[in-house]
This record gives C-alpha cells, sequence and structure tokens, in this order.
C-alpha cells in the first residue's frame, strides 16, 4: 500500500527475509532523530558525528572535510594491494608534512625532498642533513662505493672515480697509494720510512743537538753511501 505521510509511536519491523526501504522521489530521503542519534547496524549517526554505541564521535564531517575525533585515532588498510592518499590538483598534508606528487618537504618549502626510482634528490637552495643523536651517522653502501661529491669511498679506501684507492685507511695508519705532493710545512712526530728513492728540491735541516746521518744496509760488495754533487 501507499501512504502520503505516517506517524508511529513504537517500532517498525520488517520481517522479511531480505527487507528494503526504498526511495524512489526527487529531492532525497532524511532519517533524523529530533533528540538523539540514528543506528544503522552498528554506526551511530548523531547530527555531523559517525561512531559507535561506545565512541559517538569517531568521524566528524563538516563542508571542508572530516575529523578524526578519537584521542587515539588510526586509519588501517586491511587489502592486499595497497592504500593511496592522493590529492588530484594539490598536495597532502601529514603532521607538518607536504606531499606534493614525487616531492617531500613542508608548507614554506614544498620541494625538499624529490623521490625518483634511482634515489632522492634535496631539492632546497641550501640543503642539509644534520644527524643529532648520541652515538653517530653511517652513510653506507651495501655492495659498492659512496661519492661525496667527486670523492669516492670504497669501504676504507678513499680516491676518486678512476682511482679508487689513493688514501688506504687502517687502524696502523694511511697508505697512500699515489703521489703525495704537500706544499706547506709538515711536521712528522714519528720515523719516516721511505722504500724509494727520495727527491729534495731544496736543504735538508736536521735541528737534533746530535743529529747523524747513518748507512744501515748489510755489508757486501756493492753496499755503501755515496754522497755527491
Amino acid at each position: 500500500s501507499t501512504l502520503a505521510a505516517a506517524t508511529l509511536s513504537g517500532t517498525l519491523e520488517m520481517g522479511s527475509a531480505s527487507a528494503a526501504l526504498t526511495h524512489s522521489g526527487a529531492s532525497g530521503l532524511s532519517i533524523t532523530s529530533t533528540n538523539g542519534f540514528v543506528d544503522v547496524e552498528s554506526v551511530r549517526f548523531d547530527g555531523l558525528n559517525l561512531g559507535t554505541a561506545t565512541a559517538a564521535t569517531v568521524l566528524t564531517l563538516d563542508d571542508t572535510g572530516v575529523a578524526l575525533s578519537v584521542d587515539a585515532a588510526h586509519i588501517t588498510h586491511g587489502g592486499t594491494t595497497g592504500l593511496a592518499i592522493t590529492s588530484t590538483n594539490g598536495y597532502v598534508d601529514v603532521e607538518s608534512f607536504r606531499f606534493y606528487g614525487l616531492n617531500l618537504g613542508t608548507a614554506t618549502a614544498a620541494k625538499v625532498l624529490t623521490l625518483k626510482d634511482a634515489g632522492v634528490t634535496l631539492s632546497a637552495d641550501a640543503a642539509e642533513i644534520t644527524h643529532g643523536g648520541a652515538t653517530g651517522l653511517t652513510i653506507s653502501s651495501t655492495a659498492a662505493h659512496v661519492d661525496v661529491e667527486s670523492v669516492r669511498f670504497t669501504g676504507a679506501n678513499v680516491g676518486i672515480s678512476g682511482a679508487t684507492d689513493l688514501l688506504q685507511l687502517a687502524t696502523s695508519g694511511v697508505t697512500v697509494g699515489g703521489t703525495l705532493d704537500v706544499t706547506g710545512a709538515t711536521t712528522l712526530s714519528s720515523t719516516l720510512g721511505v722504500t724509494q728513492d727520495a727527491t729534495l728540491g731544496a736543504n735538508l735541516m736536521m735541528s737534533s743537538e746530535a743529529a747523524s746521518l747513518s748507512h744501515t744496509a748489510s755489508a757486501g760488495a756493492t753496499s755503501g753511501l755515496s754522497i755527491t754533487s
């Protein structure tokens, strides 16, 4: 039957196994409670708030969006594919982070980091990486090298792209794999061992009170010390 209007003072129960409440008009269907809430299954509608019987304001709707109103709110995805949070024509802010396409930044600097398949680009004019912890900062490559400007770090070796072991670091010291050019004054606090020829372009000055020039090779037909001009 068709009713123009009906007022119920009790409960409306539908006993059909597949019951439906259908609106066929041209405007809309309103289900409201004048002084309370409306429960649909386990979801509670109370004005602009959506929640449950025990937490009536989990979500609060307004003209600009949705607010999570509970103290410990979370958004959980339980599917097997993924969860996408996107803005068609703008950015997405999460706390103080601004996501804009492949760019990550802030409200005042939207492109601090730019992500790509090969890595991360620092896009700010004056970029910096700062470690504020009490232990240390490690920048490492599991199977290859790390380049900082034109300097290449490979394990304990320091070099460049074409010569990766110009400096070889160890707990006992540093081994120089190429030519060592020193343009300023140099002080050695221990013994200088030279295994090949050494050429001096100026004077050799010995400041010790008891200085000596010693030759320690084993005796033999070709052994000796020559000082020539």
